[in-house]
């Protein structure tokens, strides 16, 4: 064999046996026909509006004239739109976790309704609503203030409004969570009045002042409504309701008349006692907090109804769940609401049972006794 036809054969072979080394290159997989959802989200929607100024506006709405031995119409959706004239319009809204994440946040609308679009779902987490003053001067139901029209006999006193966290969880456990409620208080209520009462008894003290986290971790209010069936907006407080807080500054908040000329009253009437056996007959409390630094456990506020009714009367006393939250600076607003209790009557098995009001599709969380707690 020649040299040359060898030396070919050689190098040959080695071609091969290199390309037969190589390793043959890998194939993306075939597309698989299944693939991850987003994660799932729930869409919010409801009202911001003042609880005090909505009290205010009930307590003074003048009486029918065709009727005046009647008293204003209770319901809002019946007759005077008190909900309406005590709206914030272009409130901000956001949503918070337990661990102040915010789940998504909005501005409301010109007539003080919100919707908030993607919020996480979740049958665990309980967020709560924040509401902020709109960047702008504004007059409480200023979209239903008719300019062609005379103004309503009624219009509450304004002032300085707060940022104001409603402590009413809120579990998005469905797609939408319908008539979510944020309010918001201003200076105009129980806080001048709690400044003024303080101020009274030796330590001065302004609405700034409450607002200060140097010298307080800021206001929890909370009012006690009595039983209801209706809507989510009640208008009925509830009277001899006894309150204990385990931490902070109890005050009783009552209300008179602006003109009583009562001291210490707020423009809209409001007036805090401090708690010394005090009770609220408008079942409404405030807790002014210490510093965040000198709380190592969670506000507890508990509720006792006073009325003792004969026996086998019913409803009362009634049974009121006990306020438990994590601290926050600021001003908080609680709206705490009663469920008929004492002995039942005899169940009556020809009459038609008056069914608690469904809220699956409203979010509202379970409250004890398998009833759904509103508020």
């Amino acid at each position: 064999m020649r040299a040359s036809h060898f030396l070919s054969s050689v190098l040959l072979a080695g071609s091969l046996v290199g390309c037969s080394l190589v390793p043959e290159p890998e194939l993306p997989p075939p597309p698989s026909p299944y693939t991850d959802l987003p994660g799932r989200t729930s869409t919010l929607s409801g009202v911001v509006y003042d609880p005090e100024a909505f009290f205010f506006l009930l307590a003074n709405w003048p009486s029918d004239p065709e009727h005046p031995e009647e008293d204003p119409p209770p319901a809002l959706y019946d007759g005077v739109p008190f909900l309406l004239y005590s709206s914030v319009p272009q409130a901000g809204i956001s949503v918070l976790a337990p661990d102040d994440s915010v789940g998504g946040s909005t501005e409301g609308s010109f007539t003080g309704s919100w919707q908030l679009s993607g919020v996480p779902s979740s049958n665990t987490v309980a967020y709560s609503a924040r509401a902020t003053p709109p960047g702008r001067e504004f007059v409480l139901g200023e979209a239903y203030m008719d300019p062609e029209a005379p103004p309503p006999p009624v219009t509450a006193p304004m002032g300085t409004y707060y940022p104001t966290r409603t402590l009413r969880p809120i579990v998005p456990h469905s797609t939408l969570c319908q008539l979510q409620v944020a309010t918001m208080v201003g200076d105009a209520g129980a806080l001048t009045a709690i400044a003024n009462t303080m101020t009274d008894m030796g330590t001065p003290t302004t609405v700034a002042d409450l607002m200060d986290t140097t010298k307080t971790a800021g206001v929890a209010l909370l009012w006690v409504y009595a039983p209801s069936y209706e809507l989510d907006i009640f208008t009925i407080p509830a009277d001899s309701i006894a309150a204990e807080t385990n931490m902070g500054q109890l005050f009783a908040i009552e209300w008179a008349p602006p003109d009583a000329g009562i001291p210490g009253q707020s423009p809209m009437g409001y007036m805090a006692i401090p708690d010394a056996g005090a009770m609220s007959s408008l079942g409404y409390y405030a807790v002014v907090l210490p510093p965040k630094s000198e709380v190592t456990e969670p506000l507890q506020v508990t509720f006792n109804d006073t009325v003792i009714l004969e026996e086998g009367d019913f409803p009362r006393p009634w049974v009121i769940p006990p306020v438990v939250e994590e601290i926050r600076e600021g001003v908080s607003f609680g709206r705490v609401f009663s469920f008929p209790g004492g002995e039942p009557p005899p169940e009556d098995e020809t009459a038609e049972p008056v069914p608690f009001p469904e809220s699956n599709s409203q979010c509202y969380p379970e409250a004890p006794g398998g009833m759904r707690r509103r508020g």
